[in-house]
Protein backbone atom coordinates (compact mmCIF):
# COMPACT_ATOMS: atom_id res chain seq x y z
CA UNK A 1 0.00 0.00 0.00
CA UNK A 2 2.56 2.32 0.98
CA UNK A 3 4.96 1.13 -1.68
CA UNK A 4 1.71 2.14 -4.21
CA UNK A 5 1.50 5.44 -2.62
CA UNK A 6 5.16 6.26 -2.98
CA UNK A 7 5.59 5.68 -6.40
CA UNK A 8 2.51 7.65 -7.46
CA UNK A 9 4.05 10.44 -5.66
CA UNK A 10 7.24 9.72 -7.16
CA UNK A 11 5.11 9.90 -10.71
CA UNK A 12 3.72 13.11 -9.39
CA UNK A 13 7.19 14.32 -8.83
CA UNK A 14 8.78 12.91 -12.43
CA UNK A 15 5.19 14.77 -13.98
CA UNK A 16 5.76 18.25 -12.54
CA UNK A 17 9.44 18.24 -13.54
CA UNK A 18 8.34 17.90 -17.14
CA UNK A 19 5.95 20.74 -16.48
CA UNK A 20 9.07 22.41 -15.24
CA UNK A 21 11.25 21.78 -18.27
CA UNK A 22 8.69 22.75 -20.52
CA UNK A 23 8.36 26.21 -18.85
CA UNK A 24 11.85 26.79 -18.82
CA UNK A 25 12.37 25.96 -22.70
CA UNK A 26 9.20 28.06 -23.27
CA UNK A 27 10.71 31.17 -21.35
CA UNK A 28 14.38 31.03 -23.07
CA UNK A 29 12.51 30.49 -26.55
CA UNK A 30 10.75 33.73 -26.19
CA UNK A 31 13.74 35.50 -24.98
CA UNK A 32 15.16 33.83 -28.42
CA UNK A 33 12.59 35.63 -30.32
CA UNK A 34 13.39 39.20 -28.68
CA UNK A 35 16.14 40.96 -30.30
CA UNK A 36 18.00 43.60 -29.04
CA UNK A 37 16.95 46.60 -30.89
CA UNK A 38 18.85 49.95 -30.87
CA UNK A 39 16.85 53.45 -31.12
CA UNK A 40 18.16 54.75 -34.62
CA UNK A 41 15.92 53.52 -37.11
CA UNK A 42 14.96 56.13 -39.77
CA UNK A 43 12.86 56.14 -42.28
CA UNK A 44 13.40 57.36 -46.25
CA UNK A 45 11.40 57.82 -49.11
CA UNK A 46 11.75 55.54 -52.37
CA UNK A 47 11.54 57.67 -55.46
CA UNK A 48 8.15 55.93 -57.51
CA UNK A 49 10.22 56.44 -60.52
CA UNK A 50 13.84 55.49 -59.35
CA UNK A 51 15.97 52.46 -59.74
CA UNK A 52 19.35 51.06 -59.92
CA UNK A 53 18.37 48.33 -62.95
CA UNK A 54 18.61 49.43 -66.48
CA UNK A 55 15.25 51.49 -67.38
CA UNK A 56 13.87 52.83 -70.41
CA UNK A 57 13.63 56.52 -70.72
CA UNK A 58 10.22 58.15 -70.95
CA UNK A 59 8.68 58.28 -74.87
CA UNK A 60 5.16 58.22 -76.03
CA UNK A 61 3.17 59.06 -72.53
CA UNK A 62 -0.17 61.06 -74.22
CA UNK A 63 0.01 63.79 -70.97
CA UNK A 64 3.66 63.73 -70.08
CA UNK A 65 5.46 61.95 -67.21
CA UNK A 66 8.46 61.87 -65.32
CA UNK A 67 11.82 60.82 -66.04
CA UNK A 68 14.16 57.50 -64.51
CA UNK A 69 15.13 58.65 -61.17
CA UNK A 70 17.99 57.75 -58.74
CA UNK A 71 16.99 54.80 -56.27
CA UNK A 72 17.25 55.58 -52.67
CA UNK A 73 20.53 55.67 -51.40
CA UNK A 74 21.56 55.07 -48.05
CA UNK A 75 24.79 55.88 -46.47
CA UNK A 76 25.02 52.67 -44.15
CA UNK A 77 28.30 54.49 -42.35
CA UNK A 78 26.76 57.94 -41.96
CA UNK A 79 23.79 55.77 -40.49
CA UNK A 80 25.70 54.12 -37.56
CA UNK A 81 25.74 50.85 -39.39
CA UNK A 82 28.81 48.18 -40.27
CA UNK A 83 29.30 44.86 -41.93
CA UNK A 84 28.30 42.43 -39.99
CA UNK A 85 25.07 44.21 -38.20
CA UNK A 86 21.50 43.54 -38.38
CA UNK A 87 18.94 45.61 -39.96
CA UNK A 88 15.20 45.51 -40.33
CA UNK A 89 13.77 46.83 -43.70
CA UNK A 90 9.67 47.60 -43.91
CA UNK A 91 7.81 49.20 -46.53
CA UNK A 92 4.37 51.31 -46.59
CA UNK A 93 2.84 53.45 -49.33
CA UNK A 94 0.41 53.41 -52.03
CA UNK A 95 2.03 53.38 -56.16
CA UNK A 96 -0.12 53.61 -59.41
CA UNK A 97 2.25 51.94 -61.89
CA UNK A 98 0.47 53.34 -65.43
CA UNK A 99 -0.89 56.64 -64.37
CA UNK A 100 0.49 58.84 -67.19
CA UNK A 101 -1.36 56.06 -69.55
CA UNK A 102 -4.78 56.84 -68.21
CA UNK A 103 -5.02 60.63 -68.98
CA UNK A 104 -4.21 61.41 -65.49
CA UNK A 105 -6.75 59.36 -63.99
CA UNK A 106 -4.90 57.19 -61.32
CA UNK A 107 -7.41 54.31 -60.80
CA UNK A 108 -6.73 51.90 -58.52
CA UNK A 109 -3.60 52.41 -56.52
CA UNK A 110 -1.39 48.99 -55.16
CA UNK A 111 -0.82 49.25 -51.72
CA UNK A 112 2.61 47.75 -49.99
CA UNK A 113 1.18 43.67 -50.36
CA UNK A 114 1.02 44.35 -54.36
CA UNK A 115 4.49 45.20 -55.07
CA UNK A 116 8.17 43.91 -54.74
CA UNK A 117 11.12 45.85 -53.09
CA UNK A 118 14.83 45.33 -54.42
CA UNK A 119 17.79 46.16 -52.20
CA UNK A 120 21.53 46.37 -53.40
CA UNK A 121 24.56 46.43 -51.23
CA UNK A 122 27.24 48.49 -52.70
CA UNK A 123 31.22 49.28 -51.83
CA UNK A 124 30.51 52.92 -53.31
CA UNK A 125 28.22 55.33 -54.46
CA UNK A 126 29.04 54.96 -57.75
CA UNK A 127 26.34 55.22 -60.09
CA UNK A 128 26.40 54.92 -63.58
CA UNK A 129 23.91 55.79 -66.56
CA UNK A 130 20.12 54.34 -67.02
CA UNK A 131 21.09 52.80 -70.27
CA UNK A 132 23.92 50.63 -68.60
CA UNK A 133 22.98 46.84 -67.01
CA UNK A 134 25.40 46.74 -64.29
CA UNK A 135 24.45 50.42 -63.52
CA UNK A 136 26.47 49.73 -59.96
CA UNK A 137 29.78 48.94 -60.37
CA UNK A 138 30.44 48.13 -56.35
CA UNK A 139 27.63 46.03 -56.40
CA UNK A 140 27.88 43.07 -53.38
CA UNK A 141 26.05 39.79 -54.49
CA UNK A 142 23.49 39.39 -51.85
CA UNK A 143 20.80 37.65 -50.65
CA UNK A 144 17.81 35.94 -52.99
CA UNK A 145 18.10 37.07 -56.35
CA UNK A 146 15.10 38.69 -58.01
CA UNK A 147 14.38 38.15 -61.88
CA UNK A 148 13.79 41.75 -63.19
CA UNK A 149 13.36 40.36 -66.48
CA UNK A 150 13.18 42.90 -69.68
CA UNK A 151 11.82 46.66 -69.84
CA UNK A 152 8.14 46.95 -71.06
CA UNK A 153 8.65 48.48 -74.61
CA UNK A 154 12.28 47.84 -76.39
CA UNK A 155 12.77 44.53 -74.43
CA UNK A 156 16.19 44.92 -72.87
CA UNK A 157 17.40 42.77 -70.34
CA UNK A 158 17.60 44.41 -66.94
CA UNK A 159 17.87 41.28 -64.30
CA UNK A 160 21.53 41.47 -62.15
CA UNK A 161 22.94 39.25 -60.24
CA UNK A 162 23.21 41.59 -56.72
CA UNK A 163 19.88 42.52 -56.00
CA UNK A 164 17.91 40.98 -53.44
CA UNK A 165 14.17 41.17 -52.52
CA UNK A 166 12.93 42.77 -49.66
CA UNK A 167 9.69 40.63 -47.65
CA UNK A 168 7.74 41.03 -46.84
CA UNK A 169 6.58 44.36 -45.99
CA UNK A 170 6.02 44.29 -42.86
CA UNK A 171 9.79 43.39 -42.44
CA UNK A 172 12.52 41.81 -43.13
CA UNK A 173 15.80 41.04 -41.01
CA UNK A 174 19.04 41.00 -42.80
CA UNK A 175 23.06 40.76 -42.23
CA UNK A 176 24.54 43.30 -43.69
CA UNK A 177 27.82 41.97 -45.78
CA UNK A 178 31.40 42.44 -45.81
CA UNK A 179 32.60 45.36 -47.15
CA UNK A 180 29.00 46.94 -47.67
CA UNK A 181 29.39 50.78 -47.12
CA UNK A 182 25.77 51.74 -49.28
CA UNK A 183 22.24 50.43 -49.75
CA UNK A 184 20.41 50.86 -52.83
CA UNK A 185 16.71 50.59 -52.55
CA UNK A 186 13.97 50.46 -55.52
CA UNK A 187 10.76 49.15 -56.68
CA UNK A 188 11.19 46.46 -59.33
CA UNK A 189 9.18 47.39 -62.43
CA UNK A 190 9.62 47.18 -66.19
CA UNK A 191 8.52 51.07 -66.87
CA UNK A 192 9.06 53.74 -64.12
CA UNK A 193 8.66 57.11 -65.80
CA UNK A 194 4.79 56.67 -65.67
CA UNK A 195 4.86 55.76 -62.06
CA UNK A 196 2.67 57.80 -59.59
CA UNK A 197 2.91 57.01 -55.51
CA UNK A 198 4.64 57.31 -52.34
CA UNK A 199 6.72 54.29 -51.28
CA UNK A 200 8.23 54.99 -46.90
CA UNK A 201 11.23 52.33 -46.40
CA UNK A 202 11.80 52.05 -42.81
CA UNK A 203 15.27 50.91 -41.26
CA UNK A 204 15.65 49.83 -37.59
CA UNK A 205 18.98 48.75 -36.44
CA UNK A 206 18.93 45.47 -34.13
CA UNK A 207 21.34 42.32 -33.22
CA UNK A 208 20.99 39.00 -34.01
CA UNK A 209 18.89 36.49 -31.49
CA UNK A 210 20.85 35.11 -29.21
CA UNK A 211 21.10 31.63 -28.29
CA UNK A 212 22.89 31.47 -24.55
CA UNK A 213 25.03 28.70 -23.40
CA UNK A 214 22.77 28.72 -19.76
CA UNK A 215 20.24 27.46 -21.53
CA UNK A 216 22.17 24.46 -22.99
CA UNK A 217 23.32 23.53 -19.42
CA UNK A 218 19.37 23.64 -17.96
CA UNK A 219 18.25 21.34 -20.66
CA UNK A 220 21.44 19.10 -20.17
CA UNK A 221 20.70 18.90 -16.26
CA UNK A 222 16.75 18.75 -16.68
CA UNK A 223 17.81 15.35 -18.99
CA UNK A 224 19.71 14.15 -16.54
CA UNK A 225 17.31 14.41 -13.85
CA UNK A 226 14.65 13.27 -15.74
CA UNK A 227 17.00 10.21 -16.29
CA UNK A 228 17.84 9.66 -12.91
CA UNK A 229 14.23 9.80 -11.75
CA UNK A 230 12.89 7.61 -14.35
CA UNK A 231 15.56 4.68 -13.71
CA UNK A 232 14.71 5.04 -9.62
CA UNK A 233 11.18 4.59 -10.01
CA UNK A 234 11.65 1.77 -12.34
CA UNK A 235 13.81 0.07 -9.96
CA UNK A 236 11.11 0.70 -7.37
CA UNK A 237 8.32 -0.71 -9.22
CA UNK A 238 10.71 -4.25 -9.37
CA UNK A 239 11.00 -3.97 -6.07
Amino acid sequence: MFEAIEVLCLKKRLVSLVICLFLLIGLFSVNLLIVAADDTDFTVDVPYSGTFLRAEPFEGSPTGGSTVEDPAIIDLINKGFKEGDYITISYSGKLYGGAYWDSGDLGESNTEEDYEISGLFSTSYVFESVNMLNRVPGAIDFGEDIDTGETWFQNIPTDIEEDFIIEPYTGKTIQIPSNAKYLFICKSDSFYPDNVGTISISIKMGNAPTFPVEFLAIILIAIIALVILFFFVKKRKKQ
